[in-house]
C-alpha cells in the first residue's frame, strides 16, 4: 500500500477508508476554540476523531511560553496511543483552512516517527466537492501500545533565535499576514510587530483559490526564490504561536525541500521577554 506522508487528495483517502486509515479531524478557530469540536460533532470524515489543538497539541501556557506550547512528550505519546496510532499506522489529518491547523498536528507526529501522516488536500471542502460522505458516528478505537524510545522533542528555543538573528547564515521567515509582520495590525497578541532580520511569507500563498495546495513544482519555485542561498536547514518559520507556520513546513516537502525548523513559541513567546528586540 502507498504510504503518504505529505499530502493526500480526497479520492486517495477515500480509496484508503477499507485499509482503516487512523484519520484526525483538526478543524479550529482562534477566537472560537470550541467551534472545532462542534463542527465535528455535526459531521466528520468516516471513522473520524477529533483532534483539539489546544487540549491534544498544545501544553500548559506559562508566563514564558507562546499561546500554543508543545505538550509534554509523554502526554501527547499518551493521546497518539489512544487514537489508536502506531509507527505502522496512515495517518490522514485534515481541518476547513486548507491545512493550516492539520499541518501543526502533522508536524508532531512526523516529529516522533509517524512517517505516514498526511493532510488531506484542500481539507474537508474537498471531501465534500468530491461527493464523499460525513458521518455523525464516533466510537473510540482500539489504544495501540505506546510509542517507546522516542527522543524529546527537537524544535528552535527563544534562546537559540536570539543568536540566529543576528547570523545571516539563517533565514528566518513570519508566516503571518504582511498586515501583522509589519505591526500594523494585530488581532490576538498584546503587542504588534515581529522578529528582528525575519521576512515575510504569509502560510496562505501555499495555496490556489480553491484551498489545495500549489502543484509541486510552483511551490519549489516560489521557495527557492525565498530561500535564495539558504538551505532548508538553515530556515526557521514562526507565527503567531507555532501552529499556521507549520505550513510552511508541510509546503517545503512538498515541493522537494524537506529538514526546515519551527519556532514553536513563535510570536506570542517572543513578546513575553520585555528584552527581546522588535521591530514594527
Amino acid at each position: 500500500m502507498t504510504i503518504f506522508s505529505t499530502i493526500i487528495s480526497a479520492h486517495q483517502c477515500f480509496d484508503l477508508l477499507d485499509h482503516h486509515p487512523v484519520i484526525l479531524d483538526c478543524r479550529f478557530k482562534l477566537l472560537e476554540p470550541q467551534a472545532g469540536r462542534s463542527a465535528f460533532l455535526l459531521g466528520h470524515l468516516p471513522t473520524a476523531q477529533f483532534a483539539d489543538l489546544e487540549k491534544d497539541c498544545s501544553g500548559q501556557i506559562t508566563p514564558r511560553s507562546g499561546r500554543h506550547p508543545l505538550p509534554e512528550l509523554s502526554v501527547f505519546l499518551q493521546r497518539v496511543a489512544a487514537w489508536g496510532i502506531s509507527t505502522e499506522s496512515q495517518v490522514v489529518l485534515y481541518d476547513d483552512q486548507g491545512g493550516s491547523f492539520a499541518a501543526r498536528l502533522w508536524w508532531m507526529l512526523r516529529k516522533i516517527g509517524i512517517c505516514g501522516t498526511a493532510v488531506l488536500d484542500g481539507g474537508l471542502q474537498a471531501w465534500q466537492a468530491a461527493g464523499f460522505p460525513l458521518s455523525t458516528e464516533w466510537s473510540p478505537p482500539d489504544s495501540a501500545l505506546l510509542l517507546q524510545n522516542i527522543p524529546e522533542w527537537q524544535f528552535i528555543h527563544t534562546d537559540q533565535l536570539k543568536i540566529y538573528i543576528n547570523d545571516p547564515t539563517y533565514l528566518i521567515v513570519d508566516a503571518r499576514s504582511e498586515e501583522r509582520y509589519l505591526g500594523r495590525f494585530e488581532p490576538i497578541d498584546r503587542i504588534a510587530g515581529r522578529i528582528p532580520a525575519s521576512i515575510n511569507r504569509y502560510h496562505g500563498l501555499n495555496f490556489t483559490q480553491d484551498g489545495k495546495f500549489k502543484s509541486p513544482e510552483m511551490l519549489r519555485a516560489e521557495f527557492q526564490s525565498l530561500l535564495g542561498n539558504h538551505s532548508a536547514s538553515q530556515t526557521i518559520f514562526y507565527c503567531g504561536s507555532g501552529v499556521t507556520s507549520c505550513t510552511h513546513l508541510l509546503a517545503m516537502e512538498v515541493a522537494g525541500y524537506p529538514g526546515a525548523h519551527l519556532y514553536v513559541g513563535s510570536w506570542s513567546e517572543w513578546i513575553q521577554e520585555p528584552n527581546n528586540p522588535i521591530l514594527s
